[in-house]
């Protein structure tokens, strides 16, 4: 069996990007092997999707807003100035996701690095950082269409061996099991993990209060999200203020909110916290005959930026408060078979 260390992860994205672009967008690609590039500035579109199993990693796709639009035109065979909706730019990142993210999924698995998908995640706007802590291999790739450049990036890591014990491998997945996604309970593990964690380990109060999504102006927010991979597909964002996160990592490590010297210590805690959230969830789900594995956390911090849920069955919003600091969880779940 190959390590993730040896796999050719180049050989195998360039040549399924090269092919996903031609066959579906009819664009032929160049890729530029000698730049690194994992930025971009400006209006954008980045579309995640990560790899759960004996191997966990995460590929994204990141394109300005405007060639996101001329793709999608490509794909449904409309002129781009035609595209009243971003919904129809979503579907088509996320189809391109799934495809790519397919294709590496299946090169891992025959290499004897077992892994399942997630469901794809896109997050557009102007202002925004992403990243995914704790990756051992990261490979970006630089594609240009014409004057249009295309961005990539997969991160791989062995899973734990304890935990990946205790998950279970994906081959003892039934992905054609029969789930009620609209009867399950979502409230109560959601809330159950908020209490505990609040009001126990960290002792922030926290109230409970209408969900909402249109609060972000004039400060900069941080969402911890995590994919749900198995028999059911999903994903949990954990939206909190950057001020709001300090005021969490000062009471986990037990320090005051001034010695937090980076975001780094933020991001662990906030993985920390996210981390618990849905493993509550995913203890919920394993219980009523739902079985899945969760994905390492990632997070998108910055002032101008909107993440989507994409082609969810079922999508929920939780808000909550301490003080002036709005807590907000969003869960989205399908079942696999669809």
């Amino acid at each position: 069996m190959e390590s993730i260390h040896t796999f050719d992860v180049q050989t195998k994205i360039v040549d399924s990007v090269r092919e996903v672009f031609d066959m579906m967008l009819s664009m032929d690609l160049e890729f530029h092997p000698q730049v690194a590039q994992n930025y971009m500035f400006g209006d954008r579109v980045l579309g995640t999707i990560n790899l759960v199993g004996k191997v966990m990693g995460i590929v994204t796709i990141q394109v300005r807003e405007k060639f996101s639009r001329a793709m999608t035109g490509r794909m449904l065979d409309i002129d781009p100035d035609d595209i009243q909706s971003m919904d129809e730019i979503k579907d088509v990142i996320g189809e391109l996701l799934n495809m790519i993210g397919g294709n590496l999924k299946s090169s891992l698995c025959d290499a004897g690095l077992n892994c399942i998908l997630s469901t794809p995640a896109l997050t557009t706007g102007k202002d925004y950082n992403f990243e995914t802590k704790a990756m051992s291999r990261n490979e970006y790739f630089t594609f240009y269409c014409r004057k249009e450049i295309i961005l990539l990036h997969v991160g791989l890591k062995n899973q734990d061996v304890e935990a990946a014990r205790e998950m279970q491998v994906p081959e003892n997945l039934d992905f054609n099991d029969k789930v009620d996604i609209d009867g399950f309970q979502i409230d109560s593990p959601i809330s159950g993990a908020l209490s505990n964690i609040f009001d126990t380990m960290l002792d922030i109060e926290i109230e409970r209060c209408e969900a909402q999504l249109d609060n972000r102006s004039n400060q900069s927010w941080l969402v911890g999200s995590i994919s749900l991979s198995g028999v059911v597909l999903g994903r949990i964002n954990f939206h909190i203020s950057e001020t709001f996160s300090r005021i969490i990592t000062a009471a986990m490590l037990d320090i005051e909110t001034e010695d937090i010297e980076d975001l780094a210590a933020v991001k662990d805690c906030v993985g920390e916290v996210c981390n618990m959230i849905s493993g509550n969830l995913k203890s919920a789900l394993n219980d009523a005959g739902m079985p899945c594995l969760l994905s390492p956390p990632s997070f998108t911090s910055g002032c101008d930026f909107e993440m989507d849920l994409l082609n969810l069955q079922r999508v929920e919003r939780f808000g909550f408060y301490h003080q002036d600091h709005d807590i907000l969880v969003e869960v989205g779940l399908k079942p696999s078979y669809e």
